[in-house]
């Protein structure tokens, strides 16, 4: 049995991870809440993931801070945070950026980093998580049925063909898409409009398209999650 904590940045991420890990492993073995009375009181299930937004890329030392008590009186098998990382021009050759990483460790709590030690990992969306939204070329199609991948292509300078991550700010193209194209709709990282795009995803069409050389971090946390679940 395994007891996680996943960390997340934001509301988007949080939501996309909900949809996301009932593909990685069957909902009767797996149970995931933001609630972690309730995952500590399952008895039910095999794995439980205490699944929390963090509520901002620079957050996350100061979310572990504030709930020290649940990291050091419960006994997590991982400890994992998941948070954007832009490449600087560069394309995501490096998937998890050594400096920010070793950044990030270092502003947690020694007591944190000394009890997990080998059990945190840390996992980079290159550049935002929007950008493995776009490896579902037909998602824009379920938002507007007028979004063809042909017509997204040829108004979006082929957006839809290149690697998601060297698209540039892909929650702003995300956006320039739907505020031009859908009627009565944004996209400024509400959770009605996170909602209403991440609820129309084929998590079955990302893992899919994933690998080694495509949409690089979610291969990596994928994989991840699969190795230890």
């Amino acid at each position: 049995m395994s007891l996680i904590a996943l960390l997340v940045e934001g509301k988007t991420e949080w939501i996309f991870l909900t949809y996301l890990l009932p593909f990685i492993q069957l909902p009767d073995t797996l149970f995931v809440s933001k609630n972690l009375v309730e995952v500590l009181e399952n008895n039910i299930h095999e794995n439980k993931i205490w699944l929390q937004d963090c509520m901002g890329d620079k957050s996350f030392s100061t979310y572990i801070k504030k709930n020290i008590e649940a990291f050091l009186r419960n006994d997590f098998e991982q400890v994992i945070i998941i948070r954007d990382y832009f490449p600087a021009n560069r394309h995501p050759t490096n998937l998890c950026k050594k400096d920010l990483c070793q950044s990030l460790l270092k502003s947690l709590p020694t007591s944190i980093t000394y009890k997990y030690s080998e059990n945190i990992y840390i996992n980079l969306s290159v550049e935002e998580i929007e950008a493995w939204f776009f490896a579902d070329k037909n998602l824009f199609q379920r938002l507007n049925p007028v979004l063809t991948q042909a017509y997204v292509n040829t108004r979006y300078n082929n957006i839809l063909i290149v690697n998601p991550e060297t698209i540039r700010h892909p929650s702003a193209k995300l956006k320039q898409i739907i505020d031009n194209e859908i009627p009565g709709h944004t996209y400024n990282k509400t959770e009605r409009e996170a909602y209403f795009v991440i609820s129309r995803i084929d998590i079955n069409t990302c893992l899919a398209m994933m690998d080694r050389n495509y949409i690089q971090s979610f291969y990596r946390i994928v994989n991840y999650l699969l190795q230890i679940l």
